[in-house]
């Protein structure tokens, strides 16, 4: 039960920010952000808030679960998660639909051997071992080949799904000293969008967040890209998300995933040729969709691009409503050209952010007092070189 002041500050009311209990926790809140432009499941609120992931990183290993109905975040038509993880379980449906994992959890907890769950505690594994024996006890995981698939490994399940009688047997024959520690990660590199050629929302980085057993990418650079797919478990949806689950296995146990997620953009569609090379990005597409506003900005304008012979970029053509602006494969604005149509002076642009009535971050484009002045080898050439900037 909690305080009096813990309910007069709202402690005791959805998400959990706040409280790491001395004990092994689990529970849930069937509620949800439901007004203004920023609603969202609690789950969907837990990826998004500053340091809302690294909490229940910390939640995950030192014994906390939390269940959350995914309410209109998961649907038959779209799936507005950012991330998976292993630290949440995330129900199919609205409010009440959290119940039957509630009952599951407190099974599996009730069906540890004592000896073990004090073992599974005091290496900071219990929780870990409930997320695998909850995935491994779907109806669909009938072998390891299952548990180690996307079958076993949604970002939201349904309770359908559920096999108690499994998940009990999973538990109560489990060994804690076989069954393998967190996988955790961590990153050593990566690709780096290139303001302003490739990136256009400077402020916004594709770092979602780093954290032990779970890695989330927020993709805005045009040099990566992935189609959206249809998951092989939900027949008729689609999905932008691209999910690598990381598993530690021995001879004697399998442990709980951990994931590197990268999400891609719901509100652009691209073109490419055959080499791979890309021809077109319309940042209008699906431009009345919604699209989570604390995650990506807007842009209202599309890009078609341009290569010389060899195949190397020489700019792009931004059309922006009526209006159509050329751009160097600099990133500048073209302001002046020769007889061949080429820029010989070009304004480095920024871009700035402005909220709009809907709450939704808008990125624009703005000249800034740079400029670049370029010249060619001959006639063939179509990219030339920067001689003064």
């Amino acid at each position: 039960q909690y305080s009096k002041i813990a309910v007069e500050n709202d402690i005791d009311y959805g998400l959990n920010t706040k409280i790491l209990y001395n004990a092994p926790t689990f529970g849930n809140t069937s509620t949800a952000v439901s007004s203004g432009p920023f609603w969202r499941s609690q789950a969907r609120l837990a990826y998004t808030l500053p340091n809302g992931p690294r909490q229940l990183a910390l939640q995950y290993l030192n014994s906390h679960l939390y269940i959350f109905p995914a309410v209109s975040d998961y649907t038959n038509e779209k799936d507005l998660l950012p991330a998976n993880t292993p630290y949440l379980l995330i129900s199919t449906g609205k409010s009440g639909s959290d119940q039957p994992f509630l009952r599951a959890v407190s099974s599996i907890l009730a069906a540890f051997k004592p000896a073990e769950k004090d073992e599974l505690i005091k290496s900071a594994k219990l929780v870990p071992a409930i997320q695998m024996i909850f995935r491994k006890g779907q109806k669909s995981a009938v072998s390891l080949a299952d548990y180690l698939s996307s079958k076993s490994h949604p970002a939201v399940f349904d309770a359908g799904e559920i096999d108690l009688v499994k998940m009990i047997r999973l538990a109560n024959n489990l060994d804690a000293s076989e069954f393998p520690s967190v996988v955790q990660m961590r990153v050593l590199e990566e690709n780096q969008p290139i303001p302003g050629i490739d990136d256009f929302t400077l402020s916004l980085p594709e770092t979602l967040f780093n954290t032990p057993a779970a890695i989330a990418r927020v993709i805005r650079s045009s040099a990566k890209w992935h189609t959206p797919f249809e998951p092989k478990n939900r027949k008729g949806a689609t999905s932008n998300r691209v999910e690598i689950a990381v598993f530690a296995v021995t001879d004697k146990s399998v442990s709980a995933p951990s994931f590197v997620t990268l999400l891609y953009p719901e509100n652009q569609k691209r073109a490419y040729s055959a080499q791979g090379k890309i021809l077109s990005i319309d940042h209008t597409y699906n431009a009345r969709e919604y699209v989570d506003p604390q995650i990506f900005a807007k842009r209202n304008w599309r890009d078609d691009y341009h290569y010389d012979d060899q195949g190397r970029l020489i700019g792009w053509s931004r059309s922006q409503g009526k209006k159509t602006t050329e751009y160097t494969y600099h990133g500048a604005q073209v302001i002046e050209t020769d007889p061949e149509g080429r820029a010989t002076k070009a304004q480095r642009v920024g871009y700035i952010y402005d909220r709009g009535a809907t709450g939704h971050l808008e990125a624009k484009s703005k000249p800034i007092n740079a400029y670049l002045s370029i010249e060619y080898i001959n006639k063939e050439d179509r990219r030339g070189i920067i001689t003064k900037q």
